[in-house]
């Protein structure tokens, strides 16, 4: 087409152009206009509903929601709530009791000022205000539509506060109603800033989410709670364990102050969190949650992001607040330099945090699966495993310390020096309990423990082993090896033993993981599987003199830990029936676990369970007096488990005594070293686990064992260096 031909089209078909008249419009399209911009989802009107709570003085704030708000927002406070005389113009637009002057946004200290959140609100919903302040005697319901009070306010019965009840939001406004996302999508949005205020508001205001109908609230924080507790109730405890604090200010030029909590280098997560509050105010700035990511980029790996919560405190004639229709920003003098000054008080706290790392583990809850412990097979490849994957350790390796002794002349039997795994259950007949007369233990031709003339402890060892076929015995091995679970048997036989952190923990390596493990349990499980495998072929410490069991018994009850108190009657009674208890069985102790007391109450000797270890006699008293009032002497089975229990138990390695738990620590003039309880538990309780130590599932729920370490996993943390 030429431009001839153009001219002519147009000429052809001239355009009249007119101006079109200006209108102003009705007050009902202005209203939903404005409404518009300020309540553009049921999370914008919660947050406007919530900030009149807040500034009304509540301490206790209660919400419902019907399809995340959509059908239902129901808020309840225990606030001032409003006065009588107000409710008629209550919903009107730029209707406030916070804001007189235009002055007044210079200083402004409430959450609300414009007065147009509840004008909003009832211009794309149905609005329900339930009311009464302190000075009156009943309340009053007020119904608003399109700003306007419907009919007059009813009087009925309410609590102080205010209830405000939203219903059918947007209902006029269908197009924007269907533009939201599912009812689930809104009630999330609504929890995360519920949430938000929670914790910003810890120590001032309780606060209860739930949906309709529930009886569970979503979020539930209370009053007196501190701002740790609500984060951990919220976000999570693990998250709450690395949180540090941080503050900075600057009073005289910048007129500003910053505290706040934040995660130390130790806690990552994939969604940033950043809850900022300035002047109370909930509100993003893009600025500083850049430069504060830029900082955790440093520390955290790649594709992480911290917890944040930021509570910043600025001269109000500094901050300008009326810049967005829904107040989520505002605006400050002196930002730049504010952000910087905040974003090096992060830094310096990260770096001071960033000493060491903690790599914090559970023992599994009881129902959860059992993690697999398998065992890196070597590659038949020939290619070398990748670092992450290589076992640097040989748990059949031996250290030379267990070559050395400290003693300088063995008063163990040379048939115990050298122990060997034994089957827990032996299988031929079985028979009722044996009525033999106990076995005579023969006094051994060698040094005593203690040789001065103050001698208080010796060995001794039958000399012929015998076959047990009580069938309550089967049963209690067939009862451990049922309950034994595969893998940790498979833990301990292949360990390695790194050290003792004190008397309490100690460390093993498996495979590629390193575990911290309760001494007192693996000795305790330990000694009870050992007392049911040599039943009636135990060894023997006998004591020198022998001691009387009612001594014991009324050292025993002086013990708090005896739990004596007068309403039980005198100790010397109490001390008189545990020795003729204890003596009455005599001859069964004596046959079965090698315990010798005499016709006059005497005490001759206790079993010995291993060889260079013994019991700390300082608990020999309370455990005498347990055997009579711990230990089922009516039933055999129940009475052998029990008695083996009570016996562990006085065995075990515990960490509140300065026992070394070996022959030696009885001998005052023999020189070892006070550590030498590392000894033991190493080449003696560690030792014998690894051969012959069953332990069952519980021991992984119980946080017997812990897994602190993990190779791979270390590389994954160190990966980015």
């Amino acid at each position: 087409m030429t431009n001839g031909e153009e001219v002519h089209c147009r000429n052809e078909h001239p355009m009249t152009l007119t101006a079109a008249p200006i209108l102003r419009l009705e007050t009902a399209v202005v209203n939903r206009i404005a409404a518009g911009e300020v309540v553009q989802r049921p999370c914008n009107a919660l947050k406007e509903l919530l900030e009149n709570c807040l500034d009304a003085g509540s301490t206790s704030i209660q919400i419902i929601l019907k399809q995340g708000g959509l059908i239902l927002l129901q808020i309840s406070d225990n606030g001032s709530g409003i006065r009588h005389d107000d409710l008629p113009i209550l919903c009107e637009r730029f209707t406030t009791s916070k804001l007189k002057q235009f002055e007044d946004l210079s200083s402004i200290a409430t959450y609300g000022f414009r007065g147009e959140a509840l004008a909003s609100i009832s211009h794309v919903a149905k609005l329900t205000v339930l009311t009464k302040t302190a000075s009156d005697v009943v309340g009053k319901k007020a119904v608003f539509l399109d700003g306007h009070l419907q009919g007059s306010p009813l009087s009925m019965a309410a609590n102080q506060g205010t209830q405000i009840t939203v219903e059918d939001l947007f209902y006029n406004l269908p197009t924007r109603k269907r533009a939201l996302k599912s009812g689930a999508e809104e009630f999330n949005r609504s929890a995360d800033m519920v949430a938000k205020y929670a914790i910003h508001n810890s120590g001032r205001a309780g606060f209860s989410l739930k949906k309709d109908k529930d009886t569970t609230p979503y979020v539930r924080t209370t009053k007196d709670a501190t701002l740790q507790t609500n984060i951990g109730q919220i976000f999570g405890h693990a998250m709450a364990k690395e949180l540090i604090e941080v503050a900075t200010a600057d009073s005289a030029r910048l007129k500003f102050k910053m505290s706040g909590w934040i995660t130390n280098v130790n806690y990552n997560c994939k969604k940033f969190n950043f809850l900022l509050f300035i002047n109370h105010r909930l509100v993003d700035h893009a600025g500083l949650k850049r430069s504060l990511q830029m900082v955790y980029n440093a520390y955290l790996p790649k594709g992480t992001h911290p917890f944040i919560y930021m509570s910043l405190e600025i001269a109000p004639e500094n901050v300008d607040v009326n810049v967005h229709p829904t107040k989520h920003e505002v605006h400050f003098l002196h930002q730049d330099e504010i952000v910087e000054s905040i974003q090096q008080a992060v830094d310096a706290k990260l770096l001071g945090s960033n000493t060491s790392r903690t790599f914090l583990t559970q023992g599994l809850l009881p129902g959860a699966p059992i993690p697999k412990l398998e065992r890196l097979q070597a590659s038949t490849s020939g290619l070398a495993p990748p670092p992450k994957n290589m076992i640097r350790t040989d748990s059949r390796e031996q250290k030379m310390d267990k070559f050395l002794s400290f003693s300088k002349s063995s008063p163990i039997p040379a048939k115990a020096s050298k122990p060997t795994e034994k089957p827990l259950i032996d299988n031929e007949g079985l028979s009722e309990p044996s009525t033999s007369p106990p076995s005579k233990l023969k006094k051994l031709d060698q040094s005593p423990i203690a040789p001065s003339k103050n001698d208080s402890l010796e060995l001794n060892s039958p000399s012929n082993k015998r076959v047990i076929r009580l069938a309550s015995i089967k049963n209690l091995r067939d009862r451990v090896q049922n309950q034994s679970h595969a893998a940790l048997r498979e833990l301990v036989a292949d360990h390695t033993f790194v050290g003792c952190i004190n008397r309490r923990f100690s460390l093993i390596q498996h495979a590629t993981k390193l575990y911290v493990v309760k001494n007192d349990p693996i000795s305790c499980e330990l000694f009870y599987q050992i007392l049911l495998r040599d039943f009636g072929n135990l060894d023997a410490i006998r004591l020198n003199p022998p001691v009387s069991i009612r001594e014991l018994v009324l050292i025993a009850l002086d013990n708090p830990e005896s739990g004596w108190t007068e309403s039980d009657g005198p100790k010397e009674n109490l001390a008189d029936f545990v020795a003729r208890s204890l003596t009455d069985q005599s001859e069964m102790l004596d046959d079965y676990f090698s315990m010798e007391i005499d016709k006059d109450q005497k005490l001759h000797s206790i079993p010995m369970l291993l060889a260079d270890y013994v019991p700390s006699l300082d608990e020999l008293p309370l455990f005498i007096m347990r055997l009579a009032t711990e230990v089922n002497w009516d039933e055999e089975q129940a009475c052998f488990d029990s008695f083996c229990r009570e016996t562990a138990r006085f065995y075990a390695f515990k960490a509140d005594t300065a026992s070394r738990y070996d022959a030696d620590q009885h001998n005052l003039t023999q020189d070892v070293p006070e550590d030498h309880w590392k000894f033991v538990v190493e080449q003696v309780i560690f030792h014998h686990a690894k051969k012959s130590l069953y332990l069952p599932k519980t021991c992984l729920e119980d946080m017997t064992f812990v897994q602190a370490a993990d190779l791979p996993d270390l590389y994954k943390v160190f990966e980015r260096c």
